[in-house]
């Protein structure tokens, strides 16, 4: 389970440098279309990795009751950042 958190930890931070490229070099910039492409390929990557593996494994170490306590969590945190 380390190797798949510090690889996601790698991975928030390579999005995390592709979006400061992004607004530094701006939407008018050759570079910006090949940046913002890269950065869709890692973040679509990096979702379906957390979705398939890393999720199992929680499932695996935390017990069925703690990984759906975590999804309602998850769900009720959404919903608040999405109102109004």
């Amino acid at each position: 389970m380390g190797v798949l958190i510090h690889g996601a930890t790698e991975e928030h931070r390579e999005v995390e440098n592709l979006l400061e490229d992004l607004e530094e070099l701006g939407s008018e910039s050759e570079e910006w279309g090949a940046k913002l492409a890269k950065l869709k390929k890692r973040v679509l990557h990096h979702a379906k990795e957390e979705e398939g593996e890393m999720i199992k494994k929680a499932k695996e170490i935390l017990g069925k009751e703690e990984v759906q306590r975590l999804g309602k969590d998850f769900q009720d945190a959404k919903k608040q950042t999405t109102a109004g």
